[in-house]
């Protein structure tokens, strides 16, 4: 075999054993992720840090020249800038929200890094996420919309948040708080309010308390039993338990789902979803038929809803028994700040019968739009 043809030969085999080698000549980069989704976003949770690696998986020494990033909120570091052959470092990362206040929705973020790898000098790594709205910074949930003796469950969470000496007190059933409550709640149920059971709580007459229950009738009269006995400075809580629910604020021991009374009223649907609608595009309504279902005529007492975006109004105040009539539940998407994706709001019928039902809507809103 001619000598030329030999060497021509073994340069070809050479070439097909060097690109099989997992391996490169010299340094090589190599990050442990090249995307991370951060998912929701709190602000008010402070710096979030991730932890990555930089990997040398090259022959060689790996120096780092730089690490830098697309926005002054997002900072990085590596531990050591040397990475020998075979070995990696951490590589820390922190998005700080508070450099952009009020910035609500999709993010995504970019942290460069330099090496002296010769096939990459500048490799990425990509963060994305999702800024939710601030609780702490926000304006009250429903401001402007509360009666004078009502707080909304967003103030209540900051005043919690903030580590403020405020008494909290379930006036509800003992099943319903071992059902759901909020953290650090002293139970008195509404019908045992008396003086010398707040004195066995602990209670002054100076105390910040607020009070709260299901929907927010029966913290209502507790708040006028609490005034009427010489405390200054009570607050009922908007919309109940079932409020703070909807808001995304947590409970203890369970949903705060408690049960009711079986109502002779029945409908003909117990929740309805708007789906996606525009902030802009004005309110949307949705009609449920209301049944007696009894034997003996019912009278509704009182319609309310969970929060001030929500209005229901019935036809008919009494309905004989086998009557129906209509309930009109109105959505406003643009009276304040809501929560981002679907949620819920909810609408309380109340009737002579002592009883308490309860209807859901659902809505998405397209922000902005």
């Amino acid at each position: 075999m001619p000598t030329r043809l030999r060497n021509c030969i073994l340069l070809i085999l050479l070439g097909i054993v060097l690109s099989g080698c997992t391996t490169q000549v010299g340094p090589h980069i190599k990050l442990s992720v090249e995307s991370f989704d951060l998912g929701d976003i709190d602000p008010d949770a402070g710096v979030r840090t991730e932890t990555f690696f930089v990997e040398n998986t090259g022959t060689l020494p790996l120096e780092i020249e730089s690490v830098s990033t697309s926005c002054g909120c997002t900072s990085a570091e590596v531990s050591s800038n040397t990475i020998p052959p075979g070995e990696r470092t951490e590589l820390t990362v922190q998005y700080d929200p508070s450099v952009h206040p009020g910035l609500v929705g999709d993010i995504k973020r970019v942290v460069y890094i330099q090496s002296n790898d010769p096939l990459n000098e500048e490799v990425e790594l990509e963060l994305v996420g999702t800024s939710i709205p601030s609780i702490l910074n926000a304006d009250d949930h429903d401001e402007g919309l509360l009666k004078e003796f009502e707080i909304s469950p967003a103030a209540v969470y900051r005043k919690m948040l903030a580590n403020e000496p405020i008494k909290l007190l379930d006036v509800r059933e003992d099943f319903e708080y071992g059902e759901g409550h909020l953290e650090g709640t002293d139970l008195l149920p509404v019908t045992e309010i008396t003086q010398q059971a707040l004195d066995k709580l602990g209670f002054s007459k100076d105390d910040e308390i607020i009070v709260y229950c299901r929907s927010g009738t029966r913290s209502a009269r507790a708040y006028e039993i609490l005034t009427a006995l010489g405390y200054t400075n009570v607050k009922s809580m908007s919309g109940g338990i079932i409020h703070w629910a909807e808001e995304g604020f947590s409970v203890e021991n369970g949903s705060g789902a408690a049960s009711t009374v079986k109502s002779s009223l029945s409908f003909d649907r117990l929740e309805h979803d708007f789906g996606i609608i525009p902030q802009f595009g004005g309110k949307v309504n949705t009609t449920f038929v209301v049944a007696n279902t009894g034997g003996k005529d019912v009278s509704v007492t009182s319609v309310s809803t969970s929060c001030g975006c929500t209005s229901a109004d019935i036809a008919d105040k009494v309905l004989k028994s086998g009557e129906s009539t209509n309930l009109i539940v109105v959505f406003d998407p643009n009276l304040h700040a809501e929560p981002l994706d679907r949620f819920s709001r909810t609408v309380f019928i109340e009737t002579s019968d002592g009883t308490e039902s309860e209807l859901k809507i659902w809505v998405d809103i397209l922000e902005g739009e």
